[in-house]
């Protein structure tokens, strides 16, 4: 077996030889040996290199092997290495560092075992994210090129939207296209108001009602549907008297119908036919048998046209023309204006809305009702619950006093269809 001895001129420590040898060799290499005084009994110490093995390597640098016979002999010379590896900067035999090599091997394993483990997502557009979900082949990306003085985009127009869409038969459909006015008394629909009529007192004047669809050719959309729909109409009116026992009946108006309507955009229209009766309620004959009843009858064509602007004002007119019984005359006229903003924040929106109703029997005089409170409106869908307050003046919405004049304020609840 050989043994390494490395020589060193450049070197002024000692080098410690693990192999015991000799203190005599038989050459004149080594002229002055030492015990190393670290372990006398794993090796010696040279101080000195004489004779044929002076140095010759570039780096200052030859190594000498001893062979079983105990000869010192020259090994050919080797390339200059790192000052790091060389045995006078550093005390780490081969076997520290292979136990290094094992330790920093187990601690790359274990950090490789646990890169995917308590990490949060990529957030996305961040360089983790791009890496991990690269982009599709560019002849797959269409990103479309716009000028800078390129006008902005205009805002969702859901009228537009519903123009797109092609005309089918639905049967039942889902939707209204034309809908009950907000501010109208003698509409079908749902609400509660209660008043102090000046000069009589408090009241309750109540719709429960409302409109549905029965067959449609249009679109399929439910909030702003389109084409022609056939729907039915129908509610009961009541008015009662809260501050006398059990709340008796004062009076109540009938009405049922059948329009058929037509929207295209923001335009709607419809014509038809309704019927509407008034009847004095039996309780109140019963407290006041004197008061005349009047058996006012109306069955009228009608005629409505309405206009959405921004879906969030509405402007409509209306002309009835009916037969006569009970002091009825053949001509009614209606019209108002509607805010109802689109809104669906949990705390709603304001609304307002004012209605006039011109009837001929009392030489057009009619009624006007301004609304204005606070509603809940789901999206684009004119459905829509309110609550608010109402100003009334002109002659009666009960038809049964069709020709006395009230004027009330109140406050009330409504929902729309």
């Amino acid at each position: 077996m050989l043994c390494a001895i490395r020589a060193d001129k450049s070197c002024s420590d000692e080098v410690t030889i693990r192999r015991s040898i000799p203190r005599e060799l038989d050459g004149d290499v080594v002229t002055a040996v030492q015990a190393s005084p670290q372990n006398s009994l794993s090796g010696i110490t040279a101080r000195k290199w004489t004779g044929k093995s002076n140095p010759t390597a570039a780096d200052g640098r030859q190594d000498l092997l001893l062979d079983p016979g105990n000869k010192l002999r020259e090994a050919a010379p080797r390339e200059p290495m790192n000052a790091f590896l060389s045995p006078c900067k550093t005390n780490f035999s081969p076997r520290r560092w292979r136990m290094a090599a094992v330790l920093l091997m187990l601690v790359w394993l274990s950090g490789l075992a646990n890169s995917g483990r308590g990490q949060e997502p990529a957030a996305p557009l961040s360089p983790a994210y791009v890496e991990e979900n690269p982009a599709p082949p560019f002849d797959m990306v269409y990103e479309p090129v716009i000028p800078r003085d390129a006008p902005a985009t205009p805002a969702f127009d859901p009228y537009e939207t519903a123009q797109q869409e092609a005309w089918e038969w639905q049967p039942i459909p889902s939707g209204l296209i034309y809908h009950s006015y907000m501010a109208g008394t003698r509409e079908p629909g749902l609400r509660a108001v209660s008043s102090h009529i000046k000069g009589f007192g408090q009241v309750w004047d109540a719709t429960l009602g409302g409109r549905a669809g029965l067959l449609r050719y249009g679109t399929t959309n439910s909030d702003t549907p389109e084409g022609w729909q056939f729907d039915l109409e129908g509610a009961a009116m009541p008015r009662i008297d809260p501050t006398q026992t059990s709340s008796p009946l004062i009076a109540s108006d009938f009405r049922f119908g059948f329009p058929l309507t037509f929207g295209y955009g923001p335009f709607h229209a419809k014509v038809g036919y309704y019927h509407l009766s008034s009847h004095l309620g039996d309780e109140w004959l019963l407290l006041y048998p004197n008061i005349p009843r009047v058996n006012y009858v109306r069955d009228a064509a009608i005629l409505g046209i309405g206009y959405y602007f921004w879906n969030q004002f509405r402007a409509y007119g209306e002309v009835a023309y009916s037969s006569t019984d009970g002091g009825s005359e053949p001509l009614e006229l209606q019209f108002g204006l509607e805010y109802s903003p689109v809104c669906n924040s949990f705390w709603g929106a304001p609304f307002a809305a004012v209605n006039a109703h011109l009837r001929q029997e009392v030489n057009f005089g009619g009624n006007v009702v301004v609304q204005a409170g606070w509603q809940w409106r789901p999206g684009r869908s004119p459905r829509r619950f309110r609550v608010g307050v109402q100003f009334y003046d002109g002659y009666s919405e009960q038809w049964e006093f069709y020709n006395q004049h009230e004027q009330k304020l109140g406050g009330g609840v409504w929902y729309d269809f």
